[in-house]
């Protein structure tokens, strides 16, 4: 039978344990050889098709996909694509094999994703020092706190921020504002590990 491999490709990130975490954009990629003789021969006389099965603990088979070969060529690979761009965040495993020319189809292997679409959250908080409504004085003190919500969240990786739209800084997280009085504009984001 055929061997097929799935690969998940730009926007992934290995996390804590053997959990890679994707997002609904991530290219995934089915490549299929078939053999004919030896294992790993490649020189099989094609391979037909692929199928990829999406299910969720709890929610079991959520969609499947088929791909086709129109023109199987001996010694050929089959590549196909796809993303999870139907999944909400959350757990899923993927069952994929192919089966070639000859209806050999290839023992069913399973892989196991975390989707995770939610945008890290940062609260800009004052937390001590002197202030009054909207003023504040050098010795007040600020702290950008970052969070990943949720169940699935492949955790904050960055969070950077900027004063007056001068140099970009990522750390400390907690600051005052130096310099003259006047406005001041505290830009800030944060970004997760995808």
């Amino acid at each position: 039978p055929p061997r097929t491999a799935l690969a998940a490709g730009g926007g992934s990130y290995q996390g804590p344990g053997q959990a890679l975490y994707v997002t609904s954009r991530t290219p995934f990629t089915l490549s299929s050889a078939d053999d004919l003789v030896a294992a790993a021969d490649g020189i099989g006389l094609g391979v037909k098709k692929q199928a990829i099965r999406v299910g969720a603990e709890g929610r079991g088979l959520l969609r499947e996909l088929i791909f086709e070969n129109t023109n199987p060529i001996q010694g050929s690979a089959f590549t196909s694509a796809f993303k999870l761009d139907q999944e909400i965040d959350g757990a899923y495993s993927l069952a994929f094999n192919s089966e070639d020319v000859l209806v050999n189809v290839e023992k069913v292997k399973i892989s196991t994703f975390i989707v995770d679409n939610t945008p890290p959250q940062t609260v800009f908080a004052r937390i001590s020092g002197p202030a009054y409504l909207a003023y504040v004085s050098t010795r007040t003190l600020f702290e950008l706190t970052p969070a990943d919500p949720g169940s699935f969240a492949s955790g904050v990786k960055e969070t950077a921020y900027n004063i007056n739209s001068g140099a970009v800084a990522t750390s400390p997280l907690k600051f005052t504002l130096p310099g003259a009085d006047g406005s001041y504009l505290v830009k800030y984001r944060s970004r997760d590990n995808l």
